[in-house]
C-alpha cells in the first residue's frame, strides 16, 4: 500500500512539473487575426493529443465542431472565449474583432447569380 501511495505521489508531482512551464495563454496567428488561446484551460487534455511530433497544431475547429460531444460545441466555445475579449477591448477603446454585429462573423450564404 505504501508503494502505491508513493507511486501516486511521484506521478502527481511529475505531471504537475511537466505542465508548470506551459504558458496560461498562447497567441496564435490566424486568418481572422491573433487568437488568444486559453492554454491553461486545456491542460487536462494530454499534450500529445494536440502536439503530435512533426504535425501542425490543429485549429479550434478540430475539436470544437458544431456538434461536438467531447469538447464544447463551436458556437458555445467561440462565443464564450472570443466575445468576452472583444467586449473588454471595445470598452477599453482598443482595436478589436467583432463584438456587437453578429453579421461580422455570421455571414449568410450567398446565392448564385441567376
Amino acid at each position: 500500500m505504501k508503494r502505491r501511495a508513493l507511486a501516486l505521489l511521484v506521478a502527481t508531482w511529475v505531471a504537475a512539473a511537466a505542465g508548470a512551464g506551459a504558458p496560461a495563454v498562447v497567441d496564435i496567428p490566424s486568418r481572422v487575426g491573433t487568437v488568444a488561446f486559453a492554454h491553461a484551460r486545456h491542460a487536462e487534455i494530454g499534450c500529445r493529443d494536440c502536439h503530435h511530433t512533426g504535425d501542425v497544431t490543429p485549429g479550434c475547429r478540430a475539436c470544437h465542431t458544431a456538434t461536438a460531444t467531447s469538447a464544447r460545441p463551436s458556437r458555445e466555445a467561440f462565443h464564450g472565449a472570443c466575445i468576452g475579449c472583444h467586449l473588454t477591448d471595445l470598452k477599453a477603446g482598443r482595436a478589436t474583432g467583432p463584438a456587437k454585429r453578429c453579421s461580422a462573423c455570421h455571414v449568410p450564404p450567398r446565392q448564385p447569380a441567376p
